[in-house]
């Protein structure tokens, strides 16, 4: 992917949760091998190469204007990727340093600030959208999650614009900004251009270079490693039949009574057909290892209810539990069952769970967990072992 972007014109990139996926030596490498700069204000490294390749700022004469663009890395870095990849930084979690850093910038004759982030534009929360109304930052581009992409609205002089959230690399947001003799923006308009073969013309120097790396890397991604009779769904707040595959499995390899894996770890659906490694990669991009863990009826039940509190849901495998959303869109564990009764406070179950979703319940740090397997790798046994005709029934598991 970046050796594609050193072909062309970026300025910079955000450094994002993403960046993470394969650890920090594996971004070293990408940062290493980027002619741009990836941008963080807010994250601070202790590794030498990491501290000299992401960047606070960057700073460009843009048709006579002086454009200084800063980069705001998730403020929750530490609970959406896995512990090992984010250890030796620290993440600011407001926008105070972002904020003061953009009026330093104006003061030193930057005639426009602009802001790269994962803010979601049409769903801020309040403190966010606080800040950047009161700050000298004149363009956020964020996130735009629930609309095309091509809606841009202003908090306070601030304006503010976001990339489609399903865009995936295959549209282009493009911004139009006038501004009067002071420099100050009047006026803006945005607009989303797709790319796709029927539209643009092909670069002859990429092609040749996608080539290779099909004919290097890919090949192997297009191994078939078996065949689905019916769709595998993907869920967030829903039972899906990915999710029970997947839990199932981790249930099975790590010996264990019950399982458990975080919705947001499968991020995608497998069509029926033959599925391929490439497709096992697109749904479990990060692979989080299996652990086996001794845990009460009590503990695990206080997990799920912090758990669901703070936005998490759940995919699980030999239990059920139900939820409550009320207006606010704050949401409540009702019950956690197993074996169709309320879980034994007590009882000490032997559990199969992910070390992502693990880090992220606090209850349950202290514990020796046991290293079973990877998630990608139950997800490839699981597959092979389906058939063609393979119709996944669905659990009785089930989240209200």
């Amino acid at each position: 992917v970046v050796e594609v972007m050193n072909k062309l014109p970026y300025t910079a990139s955000l450094l994002s949760n993403m960046e993470f996926t394969y650890g920090q030596e594996a971004l070293r490498a990408r940062t290493e091998q980027a002619k741009f700069p990836y941008l963080s204000t807010n994250v601070k490294f202790t590794d030498p190469a990491l501290r000299q390749r992401v960047v606070p700022e960057v700073i460009q004469t843009i048709s006579g204007m002086r454009v200084a663009i800063l980069g705001y890395t998730p403020e929750n870095l530490d609970k959406i990727c896995a512990p090992d990849v984010v250890k030796g930084l620290t993440v600011d979690q407001t926008l105070v340093n972002v904020v003061r850093r953009a009026g330093e910038l104006k003061k030193e004759g930057a005639d426009l600030v602009v802001l790269l982030s994962k803010i979601s534009v049409d769903a801020p929360p309040a403190e966010v959208k606080k800040a950047l109304t009161e700050s000298p930052i004149d363009l956020v581009l964020g996130i735009d999650y629930s609309n095309d992409g091509e809606a841009m609205t202003t908090w306070g002089h601030t304006v503010v614009t976001g990339l489609p959230g399903d865009n995936r690399g295959s549209r282009v947001k493009v911004i139009e900004l006038t501004f009067d003799a002071s420099r100050k923006i009047v006026d803006q308009s945005a607009s989303v251009e797709v790319i796709s073969p029927e539209v643009n013309t092909a670069d002859a120097e990429v092609d040749k270079l996608l080539a290779g790396f099909k004919a290097s890397v890919m090949a192997q991604f297009q191994e078939k490693v078996g065949s689905i009779g019916s769709v595998l769904t993907k869920g967030w707040r829903e039972e899906a039949t990915l999710g029970n595959l997947i839990a199932d499995g981790m249930k099975s390899v790590a010996g264990a009574e019950l399982a458990v894996i975080n919705s947001g770890a499968i991020q995608d659906e497998l069509q029926p057909g033959d599925c391929t490694v490439r497709d096992l990669f697109r749904v479990v991009p990060f692979d989080n290892n299996i652990l086996a863990v001794p845990v009460t009826g009590a503990q695990l039940k206080e997990a799920f209810a912090r758990g669901l509190a703070q936005g998490t849901t759940f995919q699980v495998s030999g239990m059920s539990y139900r939820a409550r959303e009320d207006a606010a869109g704050a949401v409540a564990l009702i019950d956690l069952s197993v074996g169709g009764k309320e879980i034994d406070a007590a009882k000490t179950y032997r559990l199969a769970i992910t070390d992502f979703a693990l880090s992220r319940m606090e209850n349950l740090k202290g514990l020796s967990p046991e290293v079973k397997g990877t998630v990608r790798s139950v997800l490839t046994n699981e597959i092979k072992g389906l058939g063609l005709n393979f119709k996944l029934e669905k659990h009785k598991d089930k989240e209200e």
